[in-house]
Order: structure tokens, then C-alpha cells, then sequence
């Protein structure tokens, strides 16, 4: 089972490629929810037109997967 603890913990191991920092620790990571139907996490970019948003996107949910 999923809670936010072990979210925030797979989202650790997430790297912007451009910062070199987690995710987590740039505070990209927002809200997170854990529901039956599944989970949704909003990802607070620093800049909206963020060039690597979408791979970070890819990343998070193959963290959470493997986590």
C-alpha cells in the first residue's frame, strides 16, 4: 500500500536533470492524494516552460512503480 511517506521517498531518487538536486528537496513535489482509484501528485516547476517537465513527469511514475 501507498502513503505519502514512501511516495515522498521514491520521489528522492527523481534528479532535474539541470539542477542536479531531487525533486523533493527543490520543493517541485506539491500536493500529494492516495486514493483507491490511485494517486496524483502536482508537480510545482520552478519555471513554467520547464524543458525537462515531462521527463521528470516519466520519472516520477516509474519511481513510484519500482518503489
Amino acid at each position: 500500500m501507498y502513503t505519502k511517506e514512501n511516495i515522498l521517498n521514491a520521489l528522492r531518487m527523481v534528479s532535474h536533470p539541470e539542477k542536479g538536486s531531487d525533486i523533493v528537496k527543490l520543493g517541485m513535489v506539491g500536493e500529494i492524494n492516495v486514493t483507491a482509484e490511485g494517486i496524483t501528485l502536482v508537480l510545482v516547476p520552478e519555471k513554467s516552460n520547464d524543458p525537462f517537465l515531462s521527463s521528470i513527469k516519466s520519472s516520477c511514475v516509474r519511481a513510484v512503480k519500482e518503489h
